[in-house]
């Protein structure tokens, strides 16, 4: 069998945990294959589903599954810490974990011990992704057989200490830097990183971590977690090989500049692509002055593509595209997408925010239509 998928619009309030895990149950025994290429279950269950969890973890190693995902979180949140399933560290020895290339663990409650086990024990390994586990705190990744190419560690919140030397490694996702060691990372070019551990403490400390790759990234993504000030302290030195950059904000109260983004852009020559994802609630739109004429030279020779999602109509917006048009000399497209970036993925519009993004709709209309020449196209 080729895939087994359950995934009841992934988080359940409509089905009773209890009727689901029979449900499962019940597939899985009646399966009569000895092998299936790909398992992923996501559903919110806890630790009352610990024998039949453990199970489907059994069923899926004997079965010589290639691609495993069990996300037990709820939505984009994990599950409470004293709730949460525990991945069994007996299990380790008993099972026979080489077919397996893609692991994804979700609000299971999980050691670095036995993830260094399964690093050892899964010589095939290219995808890696944690999700809230509140047991994961230190971790090394490390080994010159590793054929890792994904390793996304996500919402770990007492993870302290993570060190990583994967030769093959293309990709990186994580929630916080602190603890971070970067070292044997040849290959890495794509970053993506939260300043979800940086409240008190100097911005400085993420250049001075990922120092050691910056050069050779072609993927840089930054959430800032609605501190625009860090846009005017982060300093990144020169990022050559930089083709595309994601910068996800948020706007909340008080309308504030966005021309910090200036020093990123001017650190990144390649720059193909730009992408603001921005998550607004709460904001009125201000009477601002936009500043115009704000020229770095030399120009940017090679952004073609602009992505604005969450635009919502405030003078901090015009004035950011109207930045990029007189700076960007090689401009093709501006995509813009007014709805909020705030909402989870899984979780549709409520009413209240699709009104408002139709309101600024028509305010990027009003603003842009008339802003952007005709030689650049425009996708509101």
């Amino acid at each position: 069998m080729e895939k087994i998928v359950w995934d009841p619009e992934f988080r359940g309030a409509s089905v009773e945990r209890e009727k689901y895990v029979k449900w499962v149950d019940s597939v899985l025994q009646s399966h009569r294959g000895s092998t299936v290429k790909e398992l992923r279950i996501r559903f919110s269950l806890v630790k009352s589903a610990r024998k039949s969890i453990t199970k489907w973890l059994k069923f899926a190693f004997e079965r010589h599954t290639e691609k495993l995902e069990l996300n037990l979180s709820d939505g984009d949140c994990g599950q409470a810490a004293a709730e949460s399933y525990v991945f069994p560290q007996e299990l380790c020895g008993n099972i026979n974990c080489k077919s397996i290339k893609m692991l994804h663990l979700g609000s299971i409650q999980v050691s670095g011990e036995t993830i260094e086990f399964l690093l050892r024990g899964c010589p095939l390994l290219e995808q890696l992704i944690l999700r809230s586990s509140k047991c994961l705190t230190r971790l090394e990744v490390c080994g010159p057989s590793l054929v890792l190419k994904h390793l996304e560690i996500w919402r770990c919140t007492c993870l302290k200490s993570l060190r990583i030397s994967a030769p093959k490694l293309t990709s990186l996702v994580l929630y916080k830097v602190e603890g971070l060691l970067l070292e044997d990372v040849p290959m890495l070019t794509s970053v993506y990183v939260t300043f979800a551990d940086l409240w008190r403490s100097s911005s400085e400390r993420l250049i001075s971590t990922l120092h050691c790759c910056l050069s050779q990234l072609e993927i840089l993504t930054l959430d800032i977690c609605r501190r625009r000030e860090l846009l005017w302290k982060i300093k990144f030195p020169m990022m050559p090989k930089l083709k595309k950059l994601v910068i996800i904000e948020g706007l909340c109260g008080v309308d504030s500049s966005l021309l910090g983004l200036a020093n990123f852009i001017s650190a990144s020559p390649k720059l193909q692509e730009f992408e603001i994802q921005q998550m607004w609630f709460n904001v009125e739109r201000s009477n601002n002055e936009i500043q115009k004429g704000l020229k770095h030279l030399p120009l940017h020779q090679h952004l073609k593509v602009i992505r604005f999602l969450g635009y919502y109509g405030c003078p901090s917006d015009v004035e950011l595209v109207n930045y990029l048009l007189e700076n960007c000399v090689a401009l093709k497209e501006i995509f813009v997408d007014t709805r909020s970036q705030l909402h989870e993925e899984g979780y549709p519009l409520d009413s209240e925010q699709i009104k408002l993004a139709e309101i600024a709709k028509v305010y990027a209309k009003q603003q842009l239509e008339p802003l952007v020449p005709n030689h650049i196209s425009l996708f509101i």
